[in-house]
């Protein structure tokens, strides 16, 4: 027979007739101990004397087989919140698993409860014989776990670290999540649920929150513009939507200093924040300086002048204004004595525009006066003409030379003299004659002679 080394010692039986002896090794008492009598097959001896001292035996074996070799897998620590699990890595393989919480070999954590629990594994072999072996599986509670609160950001925030889990050094997992940092353009607009896992030991434990990712507002912006350094501060608007700031060279709470700003092209960005995201575009304005416009010098005429265009200034193709003009002419006239400011005023091709002025002054018309008609002999010598008023004019007509009149030279007759007099921006003259005489034809008698004693007489 076969039995395993395991076994208790038991009573040998079977022998016939009834009431003789065994012997053999592991036998004591009519007791067969597979432990003492070892592994291996084993003779044992059944002996029986009858009445008569006559004594006969017969042999047969008793085989001791040895256990199987069993081992255990290593103790283990889970959650009592991890799922019912199949127990394995007994071997050899196919035994069975026994203990607190165990059922068809499987370990249920919640079942078990709190503590540590020895289980026992029993693998039976081909000879029916049994070995066992235990380990123990230490239940443990789950770390408390805590999120942080609910997050908004906008898809275009830069990564940033998760942090706020507790306890700390767990680890952060969900869309956009690489190496515990959040990318919201990887995430894409959106909630996404984010879940931090801390593990103590065996124990794991995890929690969830929320981030919910924003696109930008669509910003639009005004198209580009052009000023002239001289206009005027101005409110700047055009970005939509409606109710962002503005910022950018020469720009003050919301409007635009051209003169501040400077010359140039100036970037103007306008900002607009829906309350959760801010967006932002970008347009110009381009500042012009304004045309160098020259005026031609200051000038002087009479009342009596001819209206006249005026010219001289620059560049050319600008509007001249003021007292007296009309239609690009000065009519001193009409603008009357005294002196009048001129404005010339000129555009360039960005709508920029200059002035400058100069002035003309209208001088009251000269009262010139002339001396007295004259009668003179043709023989007078010639003589300085005198008289006009003011002094210092200039006389001019027939026998008049250098302001000297020659009657010899101008004949016999009547001569208008003009006197002509200029006071360097006023000209004006008067006229007056000169009669030239011509001499009386004289005869004399015939000559006579007398005595000295001769009484005087008439001629």
């Amino acid at each position: 027979q076969f039995v395993c080394l395991n076994i208790s010692p038991f009573p040998l039986t079977g022998g016939s007739p009834a009431g003789g002896t065994y012997s053999g090794a592991g036998v004591s008492m009519g007791n067969f101990d597979p432990t003492a009598a070892g592994t291996g097959p084993h003779t044992i001896t059944y002996t029986y004397s009858d009445g008569s001292g006559c004594s006969g035996s017969c042999t047969y074996t008793i085989t001791v087989n040895t256990l199987p070799l069993v081992t255990c897998p290593a103790n283990l620590t889970v959650c009592s919140t991890t799922p019912a699990f199949l127990l394995t890595g007994g071997t050899p393989t196919g035994g069975t698993y026994t203990g607190t919480g165990v059922t068809a070999n499987s370990f249920d954590p919640a079942v078990a409860g709190l503590g540590t629990f020895t289980i026992t594994y029993s693998y039976t072999d081909v000879n029916a014989c049994t070995s066992t072996c235990t380990f123990t599986i230490t239940v443990t509670t789950p770390p408390v776990v805590t999120c942080p609160s609910n997050q908004t950001v906008c898809i275009n925030t830069p990564s940033f670290a998760l942090t706020g889990g507790s306890p700390v050094g767990g680890t952060y997992s969900g869309t956009g999540v690489t190496m515990n940092n959040f990318n919201p353009a990887t995430a894409g607009v959106g909630t996404h649920t984010i879940t931090y896992t801390y593990t103590a030991g065996s124990c794991t434990n995890s929690c969830t929150f929320t981030i919910t990712v924003n696109a930008l507002p669509v910003v639009t912006c005004p198209a580009n513009s052009s000023v002239c350094i001289n206009a005027a501060a101005f409110a700047l608007s055009g970005g939509a939507p409606a109710g962002g700031t503005y910022s950018g060279t020469g720009v003050s709470a919301g409007v635009f200093t051209p003169a501040t700003a400077g010359t140039g092209t100036h970037t103007i960005t306008y900002t607009y924040n829906d309350g959760n995201c801010s967006n932002s575009c970008t347009f110009t304005i381009t500042v012009n300086a304004l045309p160098v416009v020259l005026c031609p010098a200051n000038q002087s005429v009479c009342l009596t002048t001819p209206a006249f265009t005026l010219t001289g200034a620059t560049p050319i193709g600008g509007t001249y204004s003021g007292t007296g003009v009309t239609a690009g002419q000065f009519d001193p006239a009409a603008a009357g004595v005294g002196t009048h400011t001129i404005t010339y005023t000129y555009s360039d091709g960005n709508a920029c525009t200059a002035s400058c002025t100069f002035t003309i002054t209208v001088s009251a018309t000269l009262v010139v006066t002339c001396p007295a008609n004259q009668s003179v002999c043709i023989n007078t010598a010639a003589y300085a003409l005198t008289g006009g008023s003011p002094a210092g004019g200039t006389y001019t007509g027939t026998g008049v030379t250098m302001n000297n009149f020659n009657p010899a030279t101008a004949g016999v007759g009547t001569h208008t003299i003009t006197y002509t007099y200029t006071d360097g921006t006023c000209t004006n003259s008067c006229t007056f004659t000169i009669t030239v005489n011509a001499l009386p034809v004289v005869t004399c008698p015939a000559n006579s002679s007398v005595c000295i004693n001769a009484a005087a007489f008439a001629l």
